[in-house]
This record gives structure tokens, sequence and C-alpha cells, in this order.
């Protein structure tokens, strides 16, 4: 919500920093990201506070940490990710970056 001065969070300006940086107006992010236009508005404007599921869906769109639009920690997913997998198995690991590169891939050829 906003804070006593009357100025939006951190966390939404964040979040609205990288839905401008990547070329979203705010019909087709709300779109994207699972919402109605006027609950994005609410959003953006501080009239509702994020819900989490909605900060995770933004997360995964523009690949960075929850961290990141929560409290400005710098993170990728990728870090994050690597960090997941070093409890996993060397055969686990295989798999985990296998399915990952496949995903890059897919995400590739959407381009």
């Amino acid at each position: 919500m906003k804070n006593r001065t009357g100025h939006k969070s951190e966390m939404t300006m964040r979040i609205i920093a990288l839905r401008k940086k990547n070329d979203y107006n705010q019909e087709n992010f709300a779109d994207t990201i699972g919402i109605s236009l006027n609950t994005l508005k609410d959003y953006e404007s501080e009239r509702t506070e994020w819900k989490l599921t909605v900060i995770k869906n933004i997360s995964l769109l523009f690949n960075v940490s929850t961290d990141y639009i929560i409290f400005g920690k710098e993170e990728s997913m990728d870090t994050l990710l690597i960090k997941k997998f070093s409890c996993l198995s060397e055969k686990n690991k295989r798999l985990a970056l296998g399915i990952m590169e496949v995903i890059e891939s897919l995400n590739s050829s959407e381009v």
C-alpha cells in the first residue's frame, strides 16, 4: 500500500518498471498474468494489495525472483535454480539441466 507520504511502494514501482521495460501496456500485461485490467489498475494504484500468486506469475514472466519484486534483491531465476539443484544427486542434476535446456529451446522458438 502507499506509504505515509502518498508515494507508491518500491515493490509496485519495480513491477511497473518491469512491465514498461518489457513493452507491456496494462491491458496485455493483465491478460498475460491472468488478471483483469481493473484488478491490475487497483494493484498499480495500490487500492488493493498484490496477491502472492500474481507476484509469482510476474516473477516467472520476467525471469526474476519474487525476492527481487518484493525486496529489490537482485537474483536471477537461474541463480535460484542452481541453488535448488545443489542438493540433488548428480543424476538428478543432469536430468534437471536437460529439462531446463528443453524449456529454453521452447522459449527461444516462441520469439
